[in-house]
C-alpha cells in the first residue's frame, strides 16, 4: 500500500513539474517592466543577472533569473530537438531581455538572420509555448501547434521569431492594447474568491510592479499591483488575526500564503 501512495505522489510531482509554461506575447511585451538588447555581464550566484545596455552603456542593470548560476547554461535537450527552453545566456552574450513585474526576465532573445529569436528561461521541466499573431512567426513549422491559425493566432512549442524592424512598432501597439484588456476588466468576478483567482487572470497576471502595504507597521493589510497604463489594483485579502506580524525581515510577505488568502476588497486606486 505504502509503494502505491509513493508512486501516486511522484506522479503527482511530476505531473505539476512537466506544466508548460504558457507566454503570450502581446500581453508580456504590453506589460514589460523593461525591454531592451544588452550585453550580459555577470551573473552574481545568488539568482540576479546583470547587464548592459547597448543604447545606454554607462547604465549596467540587473534582474532575477530564477537561478543560483555563476554563467548561462544550454539544457541538455537532445541535440536534434533544437530547443530553447530553460537555456541562460552566458556572459559576453548580446540578448534581448524582456522583464515582468516579478523583476525578472521571463523571455530572452537572441539575434537570427532579421528576427529576434525568443525564447524562455523559466524551469517548469517542459517547453514553454507561445502564443502569437503575424507578424511574428514560428521557430519552425514542425513546432507549430495543430490548433494555429497561420492567418490569425498561432501556437508554437519552444519560442517564436519577432522581426527586428518591427519591434519597436509591435511594442506600442501592444501597449496600447493591453492597456484597454486591463480597463475591461470587471473586478466584481474576484469577490469573495480566493486571491490566486486574481493571478489566473489572463490580463492581471501581468502587472508590472508590485507592493506590500502594511497596517499597522509589520501587519499585512493588502497588495498593490501596477499595470503600464497607469492603474494600479488593489487586493485587500481576509487576514488571519492570530499573526501580528507577518512581514519578512525585508518586508516581504509569502506570495503563495498571500495567494491561498480570501479576497476582502478589490479596487482600482488612484
Amino acid at each position: 500500500m505504502k509503494y502505491i501512495i509513493l508512486t501516486l505522489c511522484l506522479f503527482f510531482q511530476l505531473q505539476t513539474f512537466g506544466r508548460p509554461i504558457r507566454i503570450v506575447v502581446a500581453d508580456l511585451i504590453g506589460s514589460a517592466n523593461y525591454i531592451d538588447e544588452v550585453v550580459i555581464t555577470k551573473y552574481d550566484g545568488k539568482g540576479k543577472i546583470y547587464f548592459q545596455s547597448l543604447k545606454y552603456k554607462d547604465t549596467i542593470n540587473n534582474a532575477s533569473c530564477g537561478r543560483q548560476i555563476t554563467d548561462g547554461w544550454n539544457f541538455p535537450y537532445k541535440k536534434e530537438e533544437n530547443n530553447w527552453t530553460e537555456n541562460q545566456p552566458f556572459i559576453g552574450d548580446t540578448v534581448l531581455v524582456i522583464i515582468d513585474g516579478y523583476d525578472r526576465v521571463k523571455v530572452y532573445g537572441k539575434r537570427v538572420k532579421n528576427d529576434f529569436r525568443l525564447w524562455s528561461p523559466l524551469m517548469s521541466g517542459s517547453l514553454a509555448y507561445f502564443n502569437f499573431e503575424s507578424p511574428i512567426k514560428p521557430v519552425e513549422k514542425s513546432k507549430l501547434l495543430n490548433n494555429s491559425d497561420t492567418n490569425k493566432t498561432m501556437t508554437c512549442w519552444d519560442g517564436c521569431l519577432i522581426p527586428i524592424d518591427k519591434l519597436g512598432f509591435l511594442i506600442k501597439s501592444y501597449k496600447a492594447k493591453f492597456s484597454k484588456k486591463v480597463n475591461s476588466i470587471s473586478l466584481t468576478q474576484f469577490n469573495g474568491k480566493p486571491v490566486y483567482s486574481v493571478f489566473y487572470n489572463d490580463t492581471l497576471i501581468y502587472f508590472s510592479d508590485l507592493v506590500w502595504t502594511d497596517e499597522p507597521p509589520g501587519k499585512l493589510h493588502s497588495l498593490l499591483l501596477s499595470y503600464n497604463n497607469g492603474k494600479t489594483l488593489e487586493i485587500v485579502p481576509v487576514v488571519d488575526e492570530q499573526y501580528p506580524r507577518q512581514f519578512s525581515e525585508n518586508r516581504q510577505f509569502d506570495m503563495e500564503k498571500f495567494k491561498q488568502m480570501k479576497i476582502q476588497k478589490i479596487e482600482w486606486i488612484e
